[in-house]
């Protein structure tokens, strides 16, 4: 994503304009009683415009990652601040948005392809076994959320700074019934 581009073309009066793109992949799986219940994949991506129009922040998002859905969220934005400074009762200034450059990715020992998807059910159907360890056990289940999240800013005063995510989670739970 050019985020840069999409700023520099970007037609409108603001004392300081902010441009942030996230895009997020979350992959899903659940098994109960050894049965995969979920697989599945979805991905997200949109920009929100921040905007400092008569010393009032006000922002707006779009999924429209074109030019024209860029430009449309920005004049919403300039509007939305226009209104709220009617009824400001302080006045921002950029000062408030001190130029940030700089990139960040977390820390993760295994890449995310490193484990595929046939693979990841199938330690979640064993977890599923390995709860039963009773005959009192009448229901397991296993998911892993793996989410990849990449985020980017840039603003009309220089900021440039990108993000790189990946976060893991999972939860094992059995149903015990006694009696």
């Amino acid at each position: 994503m050019d985020l840069k581009r999409l700023l520099s073309q970007l037609d409108l009066a603001a004392d300081w304009v902010g441009l942030r793109y996230v895009e997020e992949i979350t992959s899903y799986r659940w098994v109960r009683d050894g049965h995969p219940q979920a697989n599945q994949r979805d991905m997200t991506a949109g920009i929100m415009v921040e905007v400092l129009v008569q010393g009032q922040f006000a922002y707006y998002a779009t999924t429209r990652l074109d030019s024209a859905g860029v430009q449309l969220a920005a004049e919403t934005a300039v509007k939305l601040a226009r209104d709220a400074a009617r009824y400001s009762v302080f006045q921002f200034t950029t000062a408030a948005r001190p130029a940030n450059t700089g990139s960040y990715r977390s820390a993760f020992s295994q890449a995310e392809e490193s484990v595929s998807p046939a693979a990841l059910n199938q330690l979640l159907i064993r977890a599923t076994e390995r709860l039963k360890v009773s005959d009192k056990i009448v229901s397991s289940n296993a998911m892993a959320q793996i989410v990849r999240s990449e985020q980017q800013f840039v603003s009309s005063n220089g900021s440039d700074i990108e993000q790189q995510f990946l976060m893991v989670s999972a939860d094992y739970s059995a149903l015990a019934q006694h009696g």
